[in-house]
């Protein structure tokens, strides 16, 4: 299953390790709010896949980025999306039959500690994704049902 999720760039010194540590001990979680959703299907399309005329691997994707930095508080997000492919088919090759995509920001206020950018980038790469991901995958498999389709549901990790 090919996703787009980035990774870190570099690793933290043992001194950065520690103020991560404390930045991380130090944010609030304020809010989380669906930002967007978009969601296509084209019935006959994936009725092939569903007869078997093609085989579907799920495509799947996590971008994240800090949306707003403050002194105090910062917003990130993270966009996932999922389309289908047939199997065997090139990179980037997604059938057109099934997509959704859906954009969750969170809101945190960091306390005392002063908003750092490298810290909110490092977080919104790493751990925001395991906040967001449930209320991506509720919202995915909810919504492919209410399209009158067999429910997909996100991975618990993407690889």
């Amino acid at each position: 299953m090919p996703t787009k999720t980035k990774k870190p760039t570099k690793s933290l010194s043992a001194a950065d390790t520690d103020k991560y540590a404390n930045f991380l001990d130090s944010l609030e979680l304020i809010a989380i709010a669906a930002k967007s959703c978009s969601f296509h299907l084209d019935r006959s399309g994936y009725m092939q896949f569903r007869r078997g005329t093609k085989r579907p691997v799920r495509v799947l994707g996590e971008q994240s980025q800090v949306s707003s930095i403050k002194e105090d508080h910062f917003d990130a997000e993270v966009r996932f999306s999922i389309g289908l492919a047939a199997e065997g088919a090139g990179e980037g090759e997604v059938e057109k039959s099934l997509s959704l995509e859906c954009t969750f920001e969170a809101h945190f206020h960091t306390g005392p500690s002063p908003a750092d950018i490298v810290y909110a980038e490092r977080f919104a790469e790493s751990e925001l994704r395991v906040v967001l991901r449930p209320f991506a995958r509720q919202l995915i498999a909810d919504m492919t049902t209410r399209m009158g389709i067999a429910p997909i549901f996100l991975p618990l990790r993407f690889r």
